[in-house]
């Protein structure tokens, strides 16, 4: 169910630590905190990878092959990537602590400002230094659970007038490298699981992946047609709930 929640909110703009969060305390559940929350996201990466396939490689051979373009993009995806790693590392131990509801009521409520300035905003430039490092540097605050990565992001290119449809494609590159890195942090974790626990955590793996790969297509969709600031509307209300609840 964890994997399916996962795999349904990732790639939308409204949190899926957050929910995650929310949906364990109503159901009940202990558990690992950021080990399942890095395993359910390595499921949703895996969408990502079989989503861009044929872009992933297409950049993957011109950065090899040092064509400027794509080195200059790559550059970029380093600036922007670069803040989250470095404060995530640093602060890798203590982030079990904040998965909790309480402050997830009010990281909703701020996901949902965020979406909902880009409703005045829609340009076409590119991704070029200056953005990267922005959107790296506000990124950070997605270590928060209810901060939404691909929302704080995808929200963050907008205002500074890029593209949304480049937008999107940054952010989810973005995610492939963090979401490697932070499984790699929890491997020593993972070697001290129980079978049954491994049965749980693939079970939860694949169910984010098979529902996270079609949530893509259908949120970029959305984005192009510039309906992406309406999930403000539903991050408000569940913050609400969240906070009463």
């Amino acid at each position: 169910m964890l994997g399916i929640i996962q795999g349904l909110t990732e790639f939308l703009p409204i949190s899926s630590s957050g929910h995650l969060v929310i949906f364990q305390g109503l159901l009940g559940i202990r558990s690992s905190g950021v080990l399942l929350e890095v395993v359910l996201h390595f499921g949703t990466l895996l969408a990502i990878l079989f989503y861009y396939y044929r872009n992933i490689v297409s950049f993957t051979q011109g950065v090899v092959l040092r064509n400027s373009k794509d080195m200059k993009y790559f550059s970029y995806l380093l600036v922007g990537i670069l803040p989250a790693v470095i404060v995530g590392y640093m602060l890798k131990d203590k982030i079990d602590v904040l998965f909790k509801i309480e402050l997830v009521s009010i990281t909703l409520f701020a996901t949902g400002w965020f979406l909902f300035i880009t409703r005045y905003y829609n340009s076409n430039k590119h991704i070029n230094l200056r953005t990267a490092l922005i959107i790296g540097l506000l990124q950070i605050l997605a270590l928060l659970p209810g901060i939404s990565r691909s929302g704080i992001t995808i929200s963050t290119a907008m205002i500074l007038g890029v593209d949304s449809k480049l937008a999107t494609k940054f952010s989810f590159f973005m995610a492939i490298p963090m979401l490697i890195g932070a499984l790699i942090l929890q491997i020593p974790e993972l070697t001290k699981l129980d079978t049954q626990t491994y049965i749980q955590l693939i079970l939860g793996f694949f169910a984010s992946f098979i529902s996270g790969y079609f949530v893509i297509k259908w949120l970029i969709k959305l984005i192009s047609e510039n309906h992406f600031w309406k999930f403000s509307i539903y991050c408000w209300v569940l913050s609400i709930i969240t906070y009463l609840y």
